[in-house]
Formats: structure tokens, sequence, C-alpha cells
């Protein structure tokens, strides 16, 4: 997280304690006549209420068995592939804010604006694709919390989690040319051992079997190896400060900001 992105998250975090004061002292009314204020962190506080029921809408049960469907594996990922250029969107607003120095209620708003802008995407786009809040992040802590770690663990990631294809490639091009210079240098044991290890990295890559993780099923280590460079690419590292609030919620059930604990938010006004 950036310091501008930690400055603002401080600031709303000290606006929502605000409200949340005001609200015990003044209650709902104050909510009612401010809303176009406070519009943003309303729209979060609702978002857990939304969440909670498509997880109602959606009941999921994980497996007994902790086996994972490569159907909905497949939903899961699509789910982090539409979410991204949301995540974008997030990321142009921070550097924008960190260009500017500007560290204020106005910033805050901004940012609010743009995180509600992703939880409305996530909703939507579960939704959409039939998967509930507890469906995604039962698949999250398998492959990324679960069989990802573990594979990092073992040191399996920087042959494994690239771009096969490109490592197969390149690998092929690197023999291609040790070859060429021992038929016209002659061998030696310098160009033996390159040989070797490249023999040896492009064994790996075309390896068809999962590697043994332990605590990993057998079955879903082999389904989750088989989607390695997805997993890969949709890893979100490069949006890890947005992907943890949206994890949080997911693992909840929702946004956890109440901002009025006095009364929940009219359903009228919600619509």
């Amino acid at each position: 997280m950036t310091r501008t992105g930690a400055t603002v998250w401080t600031i709303v975090g000290i606006v929502v304690a605000i409200l949340l004061m005001l609200g015990l002292i003044y209650g709902p009314e104050l909510y009612r006549k401010g809303e176009s204020i406070v519009a943003p962190i309303l729209e979060l506080s609702r978002s857990e209420k939304v969440l909670a029921e498509l997880n109602a809408e959606l009941p999921f049960t994980a497996p007994e068995d902790g086996r994972a469907s490569e159907d909905r594996l497949l939903v899961f990922f699509e789910v982090r592939r539409q979410l991204i250029p949301h995540y974008e969107a997030y990321k142009v607003v921070e550097k924008k804010i960190e260009r500017s120095q500007q560290e204020d209620l106005e910033t805050v708003g901004q940012v609010l604006g743009t995180v509600t802008d992703v939880f409305d995407a996530q909703i939507s786009t579960l939704r959409e694709l039939g998967m509930s809040p507890a469906e995604f992040r039962w698949y999250e802590l398998e492959v990324y919390d679960g069989w990802l770690v573990k594979m990092e663990l073992a040191e399996l990631s920087s042959s494994t989690l690239v771009n096969a294809s490109e490592l197969r490639e390149m690998t092929s091009e690197d023999l291609a040319f040790v070859d060429q210079l021992r038929s016209r240098h002659g061998s030696s044991a310098s160009l033996t051992a390159v040989r070797e290890r490249l023999t040896a990295r492009l064994e790996e890559v075309n390896q068809p079997s999962a590697p043994v993780l332990d605590g990993i099923a057998p079955e879903n280590s082999a389904l989750y190896w088989q989607h390695r460079e997805t997993i890969a690419e949709l890893k979100l590292d490069q949006h890890g400060e947005m992907h943890s609030r949206l994890r949080q919620g997911s693992s909840k059930g929702g946004v956890k900001i109440n901002i009025n604990p006095s009364k929940d938010p009219d359903p009228e006004e919600s619509e």
C-alpha cells in the first residue's frame, strides 16, 4: 500500500467513526439529510446485506470429500478475470491522488466511489455467473491460499507458474543453440552441463503429472496443475490492496462497514 493510500484509508476510518458517533447522538434522520455526502459509505454498508443475500440465493456447502469441480473452478477464474479492469480503475485513482498530494475528504470520496464500483462489480459478476461469495472464497482458499502457497514453499513456482508455452519455446531454442555449438566446436564439459540443465528444464515443463504436495488431495492438485497458467495469470498480486479488501468482504459475506447502528438502511431507499 502506498503512503497516500494508507492515509486515505485512515481518513475513511475517521469519517466512519464520526458518522457512527453522530448516528448514536442524532439517530437515522442525520443520514437521510446527508445521504448525498455519505452515499458511497452507505452503498458499501448495503453491500454487506446484498452479499449475504447472494449467499442465501446461491447456497454453497463445501464438498465433504474436499474435491474441487473443474466447471466451478472455471467460473471462479472468470469472476477474477472480470474484476481486473475494476482493480485497474482503482489503481488509476490511487496514482492520481499520489501525484496530486491531496489527502482530504474529497480524496476519501474518490476512493470510496472507486471501491464501491469494485464491490458492485463483484456482486453483479457473481450473480451473473451464478457463484456465491462463499463458493468464491472457498475456491480462493483452495487454489491460492492452499495449493499455490504449497507450490511456492516447495520452490516449484519458478518453473511451473510462468507461461509454460513461452518457457518451453525459449528452452527449446536454447537447447538448439547449444547443439549447434557442440556440432561446430565439439563437445566440452561446460556445454554438456548446460545441455543437461536445459534438458532437465524442458522435461520439467513437459511434466504430465502434478507435483505431490502435502495436505493437497491428489485429484485437486492434478486439476490445479492442469490450469496452472491461468492460476498464475490471475494471481492478482499487482492488485493486492484492493483485492485484500474484496477478500475480507467475501469471507464474511459482505463489507463490514456499519455506519448506523440504530437502524438498517431503508429498503425503499436502497432501491
